[in-house]
C-alpha cells in the first residue's frame, strides 16, 4: 500500500575542509616550536614556557579534531522521511530505521548540529544529525492557528488553548554581541602588547599580563557559548503545557501542573521556571512580564481549586453501622405508614449526608 510522505529531512554537511586545516594547524603547532627549540635559535626563558603552551594548544586542538570526525562520520550519511504509516531511514553510522509513526512518543530538536531526536512508545531512541531543515518537523506533528495548537501524541489528536505567546528581544541580543566583542577584542589588545615587548619584559610581568588576557579571553568565551545557547529561546504558555525551546534549541514540554515557582529578570530579558524536574531557562524574551503574569495566574487557579477541594465536605462515604440501622428503622416506618415515601427519601438523603 501506498503510503504518503509527511516529511522529508534534507541533509547538511559542514564544511569538511576545516577538519584537515585544524589536523594541520595541531602538526604545525607541534614541530616548529620543537625545532626552533632543539636548534637553539631561541633560549632565552621566554620561549620554553610559550613551547609548552603551544603544545597543550596543539594537543587539544588534535582530540577535538579526532571527536569531530568521528562524529562526521557516524552521521554524514544522516537522513529520514515520515509517512503517514511509517518513519524510515539511517542513523548513526547508517544504521537502517524503520518504525510506525503511531509508536512515536515525543520529540525534540536542536540548533547544535542540527540535531533531530526521535523517542518511540517502545523504548527506543534514535537521532538524526546534520538535518538543515530541523525546524520543519514540528509542521508535521502541531498544527498552529494562532490560538490554538494541535498535535499528535501516540497516534492520537490533541488540542490545547494558547494562553500566551513569547516575542524576542533583539535589543538584549545586541547588546550580549558587543559585550562578547568587547571582552575578544580587550584579550587580543593584551595578547599584542604582550607579543610588542617581549624581549625587554622580564618574566614576573609576562606572568601578570598572561594571567588577565587569558581570563578575559575566557570569560568571552563564556559569554560567546551562552549567547550561541540562549539566541533561539522561545516558548508558548497553553492551558496544559509550556512549550518552547530552551538552551542550545532544546525542546521544552512541561505540563503546567508540574510548575511550582517561576521568576523573571530585565538582565537578558528572562524567564526561570522551576518546577519538579528541574529548573527551565528562556532568555531574550520581550515580553518575560506578561509571560510572568500568565505563569502567576496559572499557580493561583491551582491553589484555589486544591484549597477548595481539601476544605469542601466529603461525600458518597461508605455507610456506618449506625447508619445502617437508622436506615432500616426508617424503611420499617415506611413499610407501615408511618411516613412518606418524599419524607423517607429526604431523611435518607440526611443521613448519608448526600
Amino acid at each position: 500500500m501506498e503510503e504518503k510522505i509527511l516529511f522529508q529531512s534534507k541533509t547538511k554537511l559542514p564544511k569538511t575542509l576545516l577538519i584537515p586545516l585544524f589536523y594541520i594547524a595541531s602538526i604545525v603547532l607541534f614541530i616548529i616550536p620543537l625545532s626552533v627549540y632543539l636548534s637553539n635559535i631561541l633560549t632565552f626563558w621566554k620561549f620554553e614556557e610559550i613551547l609548552i603552551t603551544l603544545y597543550i594548544l596543539s594537543g587539544i586542538t588534535f582530540v577535538l579534531t579526532t571527536i569531530f570526525l568521528i562524529i562526521f562520520l557516524g552521521f554524514k550519511n544522516c537522513h529520514f522521511i515520515v509517512t503517514d504509516k511509517n518513519i524510515k531511514g539511517n542513523g548513526f553510522f547508517g544504521k537502517e530505521i524503520i518504525l510506525p509513526t503511531n509508536t512515536l512518543a515525543s520529540y525534540s530538536t536542536t540548533s547544535f548540529l542540527s540535531r533531530v531526536k526521535l523517542k518511540f512508545t517502545s523504548g527506543t531512541t534514535v537521532n538524526f544529525t546534520f538535518i538543515e531543515n530541523y525546524t520543519e518537523i514540528e509542521n508535521v506533528f502541531f498544527q498552529n492557528d494562532g490560538e490554538n495548537i494541535s498535535f499528535q501524541n501516540n497516534g492520537k489528536t490533541e488540542r490545547e488553548k494558547i494562553l500566551v505567546r513569547s516575542e524576542t528581544k533583539k535589543s538584549a541580543k545586541i547588546f550580549f554581541k558587543v559585550l562578547i566583542s568587547f571582552f575578544y577584542s580587550a584579550a587580543v589588545i593584551l595578547f599584542l602588547c604582550i607579543l610588542y615587548d617581549i624581549d625587554d619584559m622580564k618574566k614576573k610581568t609576562f606572568i601578570a599580563l598572561c594571567i588577565p588576557t587569558g581570563i578575559i579571553f575566557v570569560l568571552g568565551t563564556i559569554l560567546l557559548i551562552i549567547f550561541l545557547g540562549l539566541r533561539k529561546c522561545n516558548l508558548i504558555i497553553t492551558d496544559k503545557n509550556v512549550r518552547g525551546n530552551g538552551f542550545f534549541g532544546k525542546k521544552v514540554v512541561l505540563p503546567i501542573y508540574m510548575i511550582s515557582s517561576y521568576s523573571t529578570s530585565s538582565i537578558l530579558a528572562i524567564v526561570k521556571i522551576a518546577s519538579s524536574s528541574g529548573i527551565t531557562k528562556f532568555a531574550f524574551i520581550k515580553n518575560y512580564i506578561e509571560i510572568g503574569n500568565v505563569l502567576s495566574q496559572i499557580i493561583n487557579d491551582r491553589q484555589e481549586n486544591t484549597i477548595t477541594t481539601n476544605t469542601s465536605p466529603a461525600k458518597n462515604e461508605a455507610p456506618t453501622s449506625s447508619n445502617i440501622d437508622d436506615l432500616v428503622k426508617l424503611k420499617s416506618l415506611l413499610d407501615q405508614g408511618i411516613i412518606t415515601q418524599e419524607e423517607f427519601d429526604a431523611k435518607k438523603k440526611e443521613i448519608l449526608g448526600l
